[in-house]
């Protein structure tokens, strides 16, 4: 082959090449706007947009990691943002959502201590042309969405493995306690009547004990005290909150029981909780992944806005995952904390 036939061979894909190149750079500039126009739509629907959060308290490391995350989205994407503490209080907090009401926000997360508490206010919001959004607690009534646990699910997975810890063939003596939040609680409702049912699959298992503690860690700390008293060989203690439930592990640990008594809790995977379980205070913490939940519920309230669907015309969910933390992998656990403030 000659010189010249080599070099006409090899100009081929290279005028191939530069032709390619020539194209991209020719390519009208309207036909590479598809992110710029999504960009528009963003902001349009986004920016000075208000987003109101309505915990049922804050001082509490769950609604704080969810308070952080929304603040600071919210900030981000250049919306208004507004917080109330009602203080565990139910009638505060009923309150401080008929005045956000008034207020006018885009869109309301909210979450709801039980599931008859804010039933009539979601639907005023929602006819005032207001979104609603329930964070890990549901009301009887559908709110435009939903963001945490399936509290079913999670329960049925924690009362298996209850069972196969404490039931039959265990050798233990099958008693288990239910340190219960507030009655009413969407989370323990769906949880506790969740687990009386995988319970009831095996005859070993006795429930000895199942109170509200109204989330507080001081009752279940007595309630568990009181019972450890009358039934010293409890198999497992359960309970729906982890900030409550090392209330009733500090018990366990008072009567010399760690490592006897199984204790079982959720939450949303910040420090105190991951710091229980290293502690020994903690057996198996299902972990939702609240600095996550807080994203989720923000992507949501901003696909809302986007969608611009009119409030109350369709609900949507979206239900976290969760993974169990044990002393073995608490270690390679994501245990999130609030950044401290320069």
């Amino acid at each position: 082959m000659t010189l010249m036939s080599k070099c006409s061979r090899l100009s081929k894909p290279i005028a191939l090449m530069f032709t390619a190149m020539l194209g991209i750079a020719a390519v009208p500039a309207n036909a590479a706007d598809g992110g710029a126009q999504l960009k528009e739509q963003y902001t349009k629907a986004i920016e000075g947009k208000t987003i109101a959060f309505l915990p049922m308290t804050l001082g509490a490391p769950l609604m704080d990691t969810w308070e952080y995350v929304i603040r600071t989205e919210a900030e981000r994407s250049n919306m208004k943002y507004s917080v109330k503490d009602p203080a565990w209080n139910s009638t505060a907090l009923a309150q401080a959502f008929e005045g956000a009401i008034a207020d006018k926000p885009d869109v309301i997360i909210v979450q709801n201590p039980n599931v008859q508490l804010l039933v009539k206010q979601i639907k005023q919001a929602q006819e005032a042309g207001i979104y609603v959004i329930q964070l890990s607690m549901m009301s009887n009534t559908l709110s435009d969405g939903y963001v945490g646990g399936d509290w079913i699910e999670q329960a049925e997975v924690t009362g298996k493995d209850i069972v196969k810890q404490c039931g039959t063939g265990s050798g233990k003596s099958g008693k288990v306690v239910i340190l219960q939040g507030e009655l009413t609680s969407a989370q323990n409702v769906y949880m506790t009547n969740a687990l009386m049912k995988e319970f009831a699959k095996d005859t070993a298992i006795q429930v000895v004990s199942s109170q509200a503690t109204n989330w507080d860690a001081t009752k279940a700390y007595d309630i568990t005290t009181a019972v450890l008293q009358q039934h010293p060989d409890v198999c497992a203690i359960f309970g729906p909150y982890d900030i409550m439930t090392i209330g009733g592990a500090q018990a366990v640990k008072k009567a010399g029981l760690s490592g006897k008594v199984i204790v079982y809790s959720n939450g949303g995977g910040y420090k105190e909780g991951c710091d229980a379980v290293r502690a020994g205070l903690i057996d198996r913490y299902m972990d939702w992944d609240a600095w996550n939940q807080g994203r989720e519920v923000m992507v949501m309230a901003k696909n809302l806005l986007m969608a611009g669907e009119p409030p109350g015309s369709h609900s949507v969910a979206s239900f976290s995952s969760y993974f169990w933390v044990t002393k073995d992998n608490v270690d390679q656990a994501r245990c999130t904390d609030i950044p401290k403030k320069s």
